[in-house]
């Protein structure tokens, strides 16, 4: 599903990866960094308001601070990357230029996960749903997805009963719109559709995970399921994002 989409779960390469990314001077991260100034001020930025926790090193409180944050320059970028760079391993591997933020809110989600493992219905804003118009129709949200714990805002047209979702930690960097993070390897049946006057409202329910790629920075890893499926990406945004199609796609 959504076949593009950088959706390793490093399941058998945790504590590897977590090594690779975060040895210093070295590692994954500090390259990363360097190699691109509006990360690293992003991330130098957030360092000074966001603090480790029993479940959180330092490193995934920064990750999940930024993507968060108000200035959204970097983090919608981030958002475009992981929906478009995950078509094989090779593309990861040479062309997705987040790797380290990637895994860090991945493992950060993972971890919140452990402490609250209840599934809960979640609030988001989409465009492009017309061909979602029947139940039973299976998506992914294709990235890091911001949600509302609660339906504070009139215009949202998801509600979502997520099971991988995590609660995100209070930072004063972050912004107030959004306070629930969906990863992009969970995927969602569609059990009802209702029609308004403007649009429809989507009713998601959570169906399980599913990710192409596993451990794919590293030998012997990489695409899981080649099998040719007809998906559907489900354009999100949240608020002032520019938004695109979203087309049935082939794995």
């Amino acid at each position: 599903m959504a076949q593009s989409t950088v959706d390793d779960q490093y399941l058998s390469c945790t504590e590897r990866m977590m090594a690779n990314v975060t040895d210093p001077g070295t590692g994954l991260l500090w390259a990363e960094l360097k190699a691109d100034p509006s990360f690293q001020a992003m991330w130098e930025q957030m360092e000074q308001c966001a603090n480790g926790t029993e479940s959180l090193t330092k490193h995934h409180a920064v990750a999940l601070a930024l993507i968060a944050a108000w200035n959204r320059t970097f983090p919608d970028a981030f958002d475009r990357d992981v929906e478009a760079l995950g078509p094989s391993s090779a593309v990861y591997r040479d062309y997705f230029p987040s790797k380290a933020l990637h895994f860090l809110l991945t493992d950060a989600v993972r971890r919140l996960r452990v402490r609250d493992g209840r599934c809960r219905t979640v609030y988001g804003v989409s465009k492009d749903l017309l061909a979602l118009d029947k139940p039973g129709s299976e998506v992914r949200l294709g990235q890091f997805f911001h949600a509302f714990s609660s339906p504070r805002v009139e215009w949202f047209d998801l509600t979502i009963k997520s099971c991988h979702a995590a609660i995100l930690p209070q930072s004063p960097c972050a912004t107030k719109w959004w306070d629930v993070l969906v990863p992009p390897y969970e995927k969602f049946r569609v059990v009802a559709v209702k029609k308004l006057c403007r649009g429809r409202h989507l009713y998601l329910e959570s169906s399980g995970v599913h990710s192409n790629l596993e451990c794919a920075l590293f030998p012997g890893g990489g695409r899981r399921y080649p099998a040719a499926v007809f998906v559907l990406c489900l354009s999100v945004h949240g608020p002032g994002r520019k938004l695109d199609s979203g087309p049935w796609r082939r794995i």
